[in-house]
């Protein structure tokens, strides 16, 4: 398995998560029930986790948006 796809295949947990996405463990799940944030999926009966492409995905997602809506506010400024 290259590193690569090793990277994609890699589970984060809860904690992960929300150091990587700087938001509090209530904001995540409510995104998800928004379906605004990647689903979890189940490790075991009480373990849950998500995959750090969809993470990274979603990242990059938000950063766009956010810039598409800078550029935009800029552009109503002039």
């Amino acid at each position: 398995m290259n590193n690569q796809n090793a990277q994609s295949k890699q589970i984060l947990r809860l904690n992960d998560v929300i150091k990587k996405v700087g938001l509090s463990r209530s904001s995540i799940f409510k995104m998800i029930d928004a379906n605004s944030f990647p689903q979890s999926i189940s490790l075991n009966e009480r373990a849950i986790g998500w995959l750090s492409s969809e993470v990274d995905d979603w990242i990059d997602y938000r950063i766009s948006i956010s810039k598409q809506l800078n550029t935009q506010q800029l552009k109503e400024l002039k």
